[in-house]
C-alpha cells in the first residue's frame, strides 16, 4: 500500500450526472505534483446529481485555486476542498483471496479484524471498514499468504 507523507486533501464535488464529467474533473487534476489516492462517485437522491469525492495529495496552497478551476467546468455546482490527515478518513478496503487459500489460520484473521466475507467461484471478497491503520494492519497479515488484490476507497473524513 502507498502512503504518501504529505498532508491528504478531500475533494467533494457536486457535478451534474453528464457524460464525460468525470474525465474533465480528471484532467483538470492532471498535474506533475498532484497524486490521487482514491476516487469516488454516487448518484444522490436530487435528479441527474453525483457526488465526487476525491482523496488526492496538493500542495496546500494549490487547493483553492483548484477548486476555481473544478467550479470553472460547466458541469461542477460546487466545489470544496479540505486538507485532512489521512488517518482521519474512514475507508473501506476490499482484499481478493484465492478460495482454496482460505486455511483456519485465515478464517481466524478474518474473525479478529472483524471483516466480512463474500463468497465468488473460486475467490473470496473480504470486505473491511476503518481508518488507515485499520486497514493497513488486516492487509499486513493477508498480504504474506494469501491476498491477490487490494482496493481501498473513501467512505466519510472525520473531524
Amino acid at each position: 500500500m502507498r502512503k504518501s507523507t504529505q498532508p491528504t486533501t478531500i475533494l467533494v464535488i457536486e457535478a451534474e450526472n453528464a457524460k464525460g464529467v468525470l474525465a474533465r474533473i480528471l484532467v483538470t487534476l492532471d498535474r506533475p505534483n498532484y497524486y490521487v489516492a482514491a476516487l469516488n462517485m454516487s448518484k444522490t437522491d436530487v435528479n441527474n446529481q453525483v457526488i465526487i469525492t476525491i482523496e488526492a495529495v496538493i500542495p496546500e496552497p494549490e487547493s483553492a485555486n483548484l477548486v476555481l478551476r473544478l467550479e470553472k467546468i460547466i458541469e461542477v455546482e460546487r466545489a470544496t476542498a479540505r486538507s485532512i490527515s489521512s488517518h482521519h478518513l474512514l475507508k473501506a478496503g476490499v482484499f481478493k483471496i484465492d478460495a482454496g487459500k482460505a486455511t483456519a489460520k485465515f478464517w481466524q484473521t478474518v474473525q479478529k479484524y472483524g471483516a466480512t466475507v463474500t463468497f465468488a467461484e473460486d475467490y473470496l471478497l473480504v470486505q473491511k471498514t476503518g481508518c488507515d491503520n485499520d486497514l493497513q494492519e488486516l492487509y499486513n497479515h493477508l498480504d504474506q499468504e494469501y491476498l491477490n488484490t487490494y482496493q481501498e476507497t473513501i467512505l466519510a473524513g472525520c473531524e
